[in-house]
């Protein structure tokens, strides 16, 4: 690598970076929750779905993990608080559709009494309760996918940093192995030089 590239990775505007991390963030956790919104409606409310799902666990276990799974790949380039960060921006914005969508009729003046909104009580018990966990489970996803994310899909600057890292353990295994050759050579030359003066010593002892 470089010396100029050295530097590039050395001299990461920070500033700039913590800009891209809240909009990658809130840009990720919008769509997600957006996403996580439409599975619980259409799981709660099939009648109302253009795409009923049909599985009520599967809107609540599989689909914030899976959704967080593949946040935390997306954002794995940043820190970990950027992940929890875009689970609270998902949270939020799936309460705010989940919400928005079932108290829609009330709020529009076309059901009066509160009652009657959609599919119940029970339902919108059971939304309450599901949206209290979105979060956790998001988190959960978002972590373990931040972690395939760093093992298997390193960001370019993480390539980079390995890059220059193995490279400058090349030059140390080069000069290691460098310096215990010219260590081997001396002391051959040492070993030699004595065995040229043992028998001149023998000589001058005869003498």
């Amino acid at each position: 690598m470089k010396d100029g590239q050295k530097e590039s990775i050395r001299t990461i505007p920070r500033p700039r970076k913590g800009i891209y991390a809240v909009l990658h963030s809130i840009v990720w956790g919008t769509a997600s929750g957006v996403i996580v919104a439409y599975f619980f409606f259409s799981a709660f409310f099939p009648e109302f779905s253009p795409f009923p799902t049909g599985d009520v666990g599967f809107a609540f276990l599989a689909v914030p993990v899976f959704c967080g799974f593949i946040m935390g790949v997306m954002l794995s380039e940043y820190e970990l608080n950027v992940v929890i960060y875009a689970s609270f921006v998902l949270t939020m914005i799936s309460l705010a559709f989940i919400f928005l969508t079932v108290f829609l009729p009330l709020i529009t003046g076309t059901v009066t009494d509160i009652a009657h909104l959609a599919s119940g009580e029970q339902q919108r018990q059971a939304i309450v309760l599901s949206s209290i966990f979105v979060l956790p489970i998001s988190v959960i996803g978002g972590i373990f996918g931040k972690a395939f994310g760093d093992s298997y899909l390193p960001s370019d600057e993480e390539r980079a940093i390995r890059r220059m890292l193995a490279k400058d353990t090349r030059k140390w295994h080069e000069m290691l192995q460098t310096y215990f050759e010219e260590k081997r050579e001396e002391e051959k030359k040492e070993r030699r030089a004595k065995e040229e003066k043992a028998p001149e010593e023998e000589q001058n002892e005869e003498v």
